[in-house]
């Protein structure tokens, strides 16, 4: 992800997803954790086959040890997990453990369950031949693929806005006219936990990235897409599912995002005091 992206002072739809979610108040989510290096390598993965600059940040380890995922995670040296005896020798039983961090520091990379590993490279097979719309597949749009491509904006009263797709696809139509469509990169554990993320906080990013499309397309001269597909690995079974907005609810969502927008926008521009609580919800009995 580049990093000159995260220096621009711009709102984008994380920011906007959490002020959805926390209203009128600052959480902070959390920083880093093992789920998020599988998501992360199931994009590399993906992205390893078609971008000839790209390096996979991850490599499998077998057996890979939780101190030393947790180690990292908390950025402590992983030198100092490593238990020894009162002669400096490492203990028996944490030989298995030297070794692997031996293994990490000549990598310079981030490491992976070898098991873990495999079933992402499994399901990103299976993600290839998926069919994302009108006969074409995975694989067919990323043959036109920019990676990691920023979007940035302002509004007509001047408020900046930014995004970072993981995937646009540039496409000649049968008509011989130009449509550009993003697409976002998931893994989640099962289908359960991204239908749940989606209702909480995806929508925001989908409706976000759809309308930087339509910025992305004026250099391009092409048209946006009306949506932005999600594709989708799930780890409790190694399948794959393009998740797509149903059109009959765009008009909707759509305006959902513009007020949740308004609403940061002013809360931004009145100082972004906290109210401490959250709005008051009428629960349904079923």
């Amino acid at each position: 992800m580049s990093e000159e992206y995260y220096k621009i002072d711009a709102i984008n739809s994380g920011t906007l997803a959490d002020f959805y979610k926390w209203e009128k108040n600052i959480r902070e989510e959390p920083v880093d954790k093992y789920e998020y290096w599988l998501g992360k390598c199931f994009e590399g993965v993906v992205r390893e086959k078609y971008d000839k600059g790209y390096t996979l940040p991850f490599f499998p380890i077998e057996n890979l040890n939780k101190r030393i995922v947790q180690a990292l995670i908390d950025g402590s040296s992983l030198d100092e997990i490593v238990r020894v005896n009162k002669d400096g020798s490492v203990r028996k039983s944490d030989q298995d453990i030297a070794e692997q961090i031996e293994i990490i520091k000549a990598e310079e990379r981030a490491p992976i369950d070898q098991k873990d590993f495999d079933l992402i490279q499994k399901t990103v097979g299976n993600l290839m031949t998926m069919e994302v719309m009108d006969g074409l597949t995975v694989a067919d749009f990323l043959e036109h693929a920019e990676f990691d491509k920023t979007v940035v904006w302002e509004d007509e009263y001047g408020n900046k806005f930014k995004a970072l797709f993981d995937i646009v696809s540039t496409l000649e139509t049968d008509g011989n006219q130009l449509i550009s469509v993003a697409l976002d990169l998931k893994y989640y554990a099962n289908e359960y936990g991204f239908s749940t993320m989606f209702k909480s906080k995806l929508w925001v990013q989908e409706r976000h990235y759809t309308e930087a499309l339509k910025h992305y397309c004026i250099e391009k001269f092409s048209s946006p897409y009306f949506c932005m597909p999600f594709l989708v690995g799930y780890k409790d079974s190694g399948l794959t599912q393009v998740n797509i907005i149903e059109e009959d609810f765009i008009d909707r969502a759509e305006q959902r995002y513009y007020d949740l927008r308004q609403r940061y926008i002013e809360w931004i521009n009145s100082g972004k005091k906290e109210t401490g609580h959250l709005t008051k919800r009428y629960l349904k009995v079923y």
